[in-house]
């Protein structure tokens, strides 16, 4: 328990200190092997620190954890068991990063904030390096080891900071990154190779909601298939889209007053976490799951209450 009050406290004094972490809910959902799905509960600045929420293939909701950042990886294999995360977060090695074991399996959680982060298949932890977010440029991805070791192996993205910088992160089974930024998306090889896939995005029929100074359609949470099809959740214009080659196509509109922040694949479901009211204060966020299945049948999974909040909390 005392653990886990240190965490929220680390978190909280970041959300608060951090603009940049504090200005949105949270983007993180992944799905593990056994077809599990975990997302971020972001919480308020006041009295609720927020969750992960677990849904396993059956359709019950538990809350494994209670704290919530903004962005999240799975570490299927626990390489990160031992790292010392939060002291490389105190000595400002790192961005704040939280380690939380999945209960009843051998992986384990990653949250992050300031940054997104994914998981990259050499074991290794990336997300946009904190020396670049201090200057306000996010122009290259670093890579954590488990050891500590951080170097940044990719090569700075010039174009990051004209596109508004790194919203997403994602991992193909070849070992490129790809990039999502308000309005476009850029694959990343493994041999340092930068694509741009889409830029200059415009949506058909897009229910705009993006921030003042942000670009439609406001891309944030992103995921690849095994096919190379990747999906980004377009915050600003309420959808989610998917990118085949040089094709994008809208795969799912949210009704007001939500709004697609996530995405994680699983075999040919796609699976989207959405907030209520993103744009509005932080008590206003809501989280929700909804499933898009291969023939487009949409489900939601999971809506969460603020009386789902107060008995997860009760019982923890």
């Amino acid at each position: 328990m005392r653990h886990m009050r240190r965490s929220t406290i680390a978190l909280l004094l970041l959300t608060c200190l951090a603009g940049l972490a504090s200005a949105h809910p949270a983007t993180g959902i992944v799905v593990d092997a056994k077809g599990n799905v975990f997302f971020l509960d972001t919480g308020e600045p006041r009295g609720f620190s927020g969750f992960i929420w677990k849904i396993d293939p059956q359709g019950k909701v538990t809350a494994i954890h209670d704290s919530g950042g903004h962005f999240l990886a799975l570490d299927a294999e626990n390489r990160f068991a031992a790292s010392d995360l939060m002291g490389w977060f105190r000595s400002k090695r790192t961005q704040w990063l939280l380690r939380t074991s999945v209960p009843g399996s051998q992986s384990a959680l990653i949250q992050a904030d300031g940054s997104p982060i994914v998981m990259g298949r050499d074991g290794g932890l990336y997300y946009a390096s904190a020396e670049q977010l201090e200057r306000a440029g996010v122009e290259q991805i670093a890579r954590l080891a488990p050891d500590g070791t951080l170097r940044t192996p990719t090569p700075t993205l010039p174009s990051a900071k004209k596109f508004g910088g790194i919203r997403g992160l994602a991992m193909d089974q070849n070992g490129s990154l790809y990039v999502s930024y308000e309005n476009a998306i850029q694959r990343v090889t493994a041999a340092g190779q930068v694509t741009t896939l889409a830029e200059n995005m415009a949506l058909a029929a897009c229910d705009a909601d993006a921030p003042e100074n942000g670009r439609l359609p406001y891309l944030r949470g992103l995921a690849v298939d095994s096919h190379g099809v990747v999906y980004a959740a377009a915050t600003g214009c309420r959808a989610v889209v998917r990118i085949t080659g040089n094709r994008v196509e809208t795969i799912l509109k949210a009704e007001r007053p939500w709004s697609p922040t996530g995405v994680a694949v699983f075999g040919d479901d796609v699976y989207v976490l959405e907030y209520t009211n993103h744009q509005g204060h932080q008590k206003e966020w809501l989280p929700r799951v909804r499933r898009i299945r291969r023939d487009g049948t949409v489900t939601t999974l999971v809506t969460i209450s603020p009386a789902d909040r107060a008995r997860a909390a009760a019982a923890r």
